[in-house]
């Protein structure tokens, strides 16, 4: 978020409210969803650089409330988009919220919604998850850790899948750093 973005006390949009963004299409590329974004922020009357979008995208991504999907995934992952860019998917920490204006997104987009294969999905969210503790590990950041191991059991409740082995590593990674 830029400074002018910040200045006014009116973030460009919430996690929550970027992950209802993605609700909204099931999922969208990069571009749609940067575009997405702009118009929700504009319909808004915020005013946003495409730094602040980046950054509040960035984090969103690496708090879980939105997932980003490599361009090489894309196609097992999201019916409907061919993969020539990566795509993002309201993730398992989100409480998805549609920010104002919302609503019109999808006639301003011209984007059909979109089937997401949550299994496909949760099969990345995974590998995310690990490289986050590998980072975190590597850091010495226990914050991290601990965040991370929280996630897991959101990512449970989110999708089928058991991750008692990522709350293994990042629970190992937090004993050598005692």
């Amino acid at each position: 978020m830029t400074e002018s973005d910040a200045a006014d006390g009116r973030e460009v949009l919430s996690p929550d409210e970027l992950a209802g963004v993605l609700e909204l299409f099931g999922a969208l590329s990069e571009s749609e969803f940067q575009r997405a974004v702009r118009e929700a922020a504009f319909r808004a009357g915020r005013d946003v650089s495409e730094d602040g979008i980046a950054e509040r995208v960035n984090a969103a991504a690496a708090s879980f409330h939105v997932v980003r999907v490599a361009a090489e995934a894309v196609p097992e992952v999201v019916d409907g988009l061919d993969g020539s860019e990566a795509a993002y998917v309201a993730g398992p920490r989100a409480w998805p919220e549609e920010p104002e204006h919302g609503e019109d997104l999808p006639h301003i987009l011209d984007v059909d919604a979109r089937d997401v294969d949550r299994e496909a999905l949760a099969v990345r969210v995974r590998r995310q998850l690990r490289a986050a503790v590998e980072q975190a590990a590597a850091r010495g950041d226990a914050d991290r850790l601990h965040d991370v191991v929280d996630v897991t059991y959101d990512v449970e409740a989110w999708a089928d899948v058991d991750l008692a082995d990522t709350r293994g590593l990042a629970d190992g990674a937090l004993a050598n750093l005692d």
